[in-house]
């Protein structure tokens, strides 16, 4: 057995002696001896530069870091908060907005890359502020009378 280099991906796997001709496992080129590369390696194809850095750890442009894309849940949660401030809407958005908020504090937790903690707080706290101050208006009306 011998190492060889594949040409196009840049892949380094092994090939038998008496082998005139092998497909590359990475990208099913036909590499021989001549081609591998074995006298000079060249340079990796695009291809496996594309594979060698997960999309995981590409880093974040200035709007995902901005809005928490990969985060649905909290991005979702920070919009119904924002919206059960409205008074009509408050009441109907207020459950969905805190659970989808905490959901997303789990994850951005588990997770720190997805990013939107902050989303997730403002999805929590923003209904039960809207709740409170209904309850509290409710309460100064009731009063009053």
């Amino acid at each position: 057995m011998r190492d060889v280099t594949c040409p196009k991906c840049g892949r380094d796997f092994s090939v038998e002696e008496t082998a005139a001709e092998s497909a590359c496992p990475g990208c099913n080129e036909n590499v021989t001896p001549s081609t591998s590369g074995a006298s000079a390696p060249e340079q990796p194809g695009p291809q496996a530069i594309q594979s060698a850095v997960p999309v995981s750890e590409s880093l974040p442009s200035g709007l995902e870091s901005l809005i928490p894309v990969r985060n649905m849940p909290a991005l979702v949660a920070y919009y119904l908060g924002i919206f059960s401030l409205m008074p009509c809407l408050g009441l109907l958005l207020c459950i969905p907005a805190c659970v989808l908020g905490i959901i997303g504090l789990v994850k951005a937790s588990r997770h720190p890359e997805v990013k939107g903690k902050v989303h997730a707080w403002i999805g929590v706290f923003a209904p039960l502020y809207a709740v409170g101050t209904i309850a509290l208006l409710l309460l100064v009306m009731r009063l009053m009378q």
